[in-house]
């Protein structure tokens, strides 16, 4: 895998404007979790980000407040 995502063909996924609008946050907040390693979204022959159920899934680990 290389360090900036996944190439995809075919594979479904969601853009990055609507995983920031489902969990409520800036589009920038998710291009830093990328920048820092937390999130490595696949991306489109375009380079378009696209997060899977497993980079959800992180994320919701990541936004998970400290019990």
């Amino acid at each position: 895998m290389s360090p900036r995502g996944r190439k995809t063909r075919g594979k479904t996924g969601y853009m990055i404007s609507a995983v920031a609008e489902m969990y409520n946050i800036h589009p920038q907040t998710l291009r830093l979790y990328e920048r820092e390693g937390l999130l490595v979204p696949s991306r489109t022959d375009g380079n378009t980000r696209l997060y899977g159920d497993e980079d959800l899934e992180r994320l919701e680990t990541i936004l998970k407040p400290d019990a």
